[in-house]
């Protein structure tokens, strides 16, 4: 009784040792195992084989693989294998988001008008995506298509900080410069702007 997992191990060392690991991946695919089909769907996309990347990716995300479906909606907004589509970047980012991977979250919430995207945007954030609390705090800062409320913006903008955005750290030091959301603070604006530099933020 062969297991997909193993299979897929196999290739992978195959693959370490410069050998061809695509029957190993195979085998893994067929037994359902989502690392090889992503796998399988990595090389075809090296091999210029769209179309094969693009199937093997949907098996894998089909399978429950969270990766592969942030993968396919990534190379269907962006056009990467030939072929553009909004509609379809939306839906492999919602399915993503629903397996738990939150970039998935933040991206849809990108895609989608503001109104709709923002709960996506927060959804991301709650998850620890850093670029999800940023761009949530940048809709309640400037109010595009949502009532602006920058004491909501104010804590995502925190929260995109303490996780490494110096994006956040920089919208947040603003905050405390003008007094916007938050009770002016000198002494917290430039210490937002050196954690800033230090995130690297130019």
């Amino acid at each position: 009784l062969q297991d997909g997992a193993s299979c897929t191990q196999a290739g992978l060392l195959l693959s370490s040792s410069g050998k061809d690991p695509k029957i190993s991946f195979q085998k893994g695919c067929d037994l359902k195992d989502p690392s090889a089909c992503f796998s399988l769907g990595l090389i075809a996309s090296k091999e210029n084989k769209g179309e094969e990347a693009r199937s093997l990716w949907k098996t894998a995300c089909d399978l429950g693989m969270a990766t592969a479906c942030a993968v396919l909606g990534d190379v269907y907004e962006n056009g990467a294998t030939g072929v553009q589509d909004i509609g379809l970047a939306q839906q492999f980012f919602q399915q993503g988001c629903s397996l738990g991977e939150p970039i998935s979250c933040t991206r849809l919430g990108l895609l989608l008008p503001p109104a709709e995207g923002l709960s996506w945007l927060e959804k991301g954030c709650s998850q620890q995506e850093a670029s999800g609390c940023y761009n949530a705090g940048s809709l309640y800062l400037t109010g595009e298509g949502i009532p602006a409320d920058p004491t909501k913006a104010a804590p995502l903008f925190e929260q995109a900080c303490t996780l490494g955005n110096p994006e956040g750290c920089l919208a947040l030091a603003e905050l405390y410069r003008k007094g916007i959301g938050v009770k002016r603070s000198k002494a917290k604006y430039k210490a937002l702007i050196k954690q800033a530099c230090v995130e690297g933020a130019t």
